[in-house]
């Protein structure tokens, strides 16, 4: 039976970006040495194009999120169609008694706050798009809904994931968290506007408590264009961390990522005690300006494409990662030391 395309729009939600089990095989294994073309030169082999296609780090990173993507919709599909034969319904059915078991309606209060947050300084009355502030609700919820509750049966089913994306080499330039001589570096790529990178902060917070001597986490800005304030926002942190301040910066950024403007920041500045006038020249330097433009170079050239990215030692990880997927990355990359 077909899962639905519910399902397989889950499976990526699972990974979720702000953007522009058994391990995974080939059908019918082969050895490097296979010969994969041929031409007047002689034969092509398939250990020269992993070569090839390991110096091109966006074009390996795809190759990756290709064969990545198809094994979780393996996975979710036996495991949804497992759990749904276990109550006897259809994993249709199944989905949608989830969803409304997890999803409630959203409150007038809560609609409110939507609006307060989002849409008040748009000049649009509350009335004129209360009901479309009530369906945008919903289908976040529902979307909500269906991946913690698959989050929920890959856990259950202590799925690992075998396959390793390729390494990358990725400069940890940029403010730290943890022992600069940790055995695992974390680089994460982010946007202060992407809700998933807001998101992802949850899962990094326990990682280094975790992991108090052998995690450093470091962060790059890649402000994105479809986020008019991200760039914004990039700036201010950078110049708190001119001041030394730039983790307290980065989390009031975060917790008020839907007030981004250059009154409300040179408020967070003043909050946090930060000197208003260096605040602000910095804001429009050169320097800071050529900062963002390194980190999104850099983000690039790595094959990063949308935020949050993280790289575990090298191994890029793709849109919003949950706590478990990060622990078992961290798991392995300090297996990996420790050869």
């Amino acid at each position: 039976m077909k899962i639905p395309l519910v399902l397989r729009l889950a499976s990526l939600l699972a990974l979720s970006a702000c953007a522009t089990a058994a391990p995974a095989g080939r059908v019918s294994p082969s050895p490097s040495s296979a010969v994969v073309a041929t031409t007047v030169d002689g034969p092509v082999t398939e250990a020269e194009l992993d070569r090839e296609i390991a110096g091109k780090p966006k074009l390996a990173k795809q190759l990756y999120d290709l064969r990545r993507d198809a094994l979780e919709g393996m996975i979710l599909q036996r495991l949804v169609e497992r759990e749904a034969a276990r109550r006897k319904v259809t994993p249709e059915k199944l989905l949608q008694d989830e969803v409304s078991r997890r999803a409630t309606p959203p409150t007038e209060k809560e609609i409110q706050a939507y609006y307060d947050a989002r849409v008040a300084s748009s000049g649009y009355k509350l009335s004129d798009v209360h009901d479309q502030i009530a369906q945008q609700l919903v289908q976040e919820r529902r979307r909500d809904a269906i991946v913690d509750f698959l989050q929920k049966l890959k856990r259950e089913a202590k799925v690992e994931v075998l396959i390793e994306p390729p390494r990358v080499e990725v400069a940890a330039d940029g403010p730290s968290k943890g022992p600069a001589g940790a055995k695992v570096t974390i680089v994460e790529f982010s946007d202060f506007q992407c809700p998933y990178c807001q998101r992802q902060e949850a899962a990094l917070h326990r990682i280094l408590a975790d992991f108090p001597k052998d995690v450093r986490l470091v962060f790059r800005d890649f402000p994105l264009d479809i986020h008019p304030d991200a760039d914004r926002a990039a700036r201010a942190g950078i110049c708190a961390d001119a001041q030394g301040q730039f983790w307290k910066m980065h989390d009031k950024l975060f917790e008020n990522q839907h007030a981004l403007s250059q009154e409300a920041i040179q408020g967070y500045a003043h909050a946090l005690g930060l000197d208003g006038q260096k605040f602000t020249a910095c804001l429009d330097a050169a320097d800071t300006h050529a900062r963002i433009e390194r980190s999104l170079h850099a983000g690039e050239q790595a094959g990063v494409d949308g935020t949050p990215a993280l790289f575990v030692n090298g191994r890029p990880l793709s849109g919003a990662t949950s706590y478990d997927e990060l622990h078992g990355a961290i798991e392995r990359a300090l297996a990996e030391k420790s050869r």
